[in-house]
């Protein structure tokens, strides 16, 4: 059986923490068309599926949520280790230091 993955929904790398995820029960080989993944597998049963596209999409959001905060980490991290570096005003005061407004249209 082959679940075919539409590329501009799934990152690559959702599809692959899913197959590496499940490659102890399953045996399991990824392909590509111009504008699909191919997921395919002779374990696959109803049950299978279900688990292998419940667990792509908890990556697919994992991935969306890693790429929408990676600012704000890098930001985190840069005050952690580079306390003079990064300067934040007091409380009341708004400051954009990684351009945020400019980012989402505001």
């Amino acid at each position: 059986m082959e679940i075919k993955l539409q590329k501009s929904i799934y990152p690559i790398e959702a599809v692959r923490n899913t197959i590496y995820w499940m490659s102890e029960d399953l045996a399991i080989v990824l392909s590509e068309e111009e504008n699909f993944y191919i997921v395919s597998s002779t374990d696959f049963d109803d049950l299978n599926v279900k688990k292998f596209l419940k667990s792509l999409n908890d990556f697919a959001l994992r991935e969306q949520i890693n790429v929408e905060t990676r600012d704000i980490k890098n930001l985190v991290i840069s005050k952690a280790f580079y306390p003079d570096l990064i300067n934040f005003k007091d409380i009341g005061e708004f400051d954009d230091p990684i351009n945020i407004l400019n980012k989402h249209g505001n």
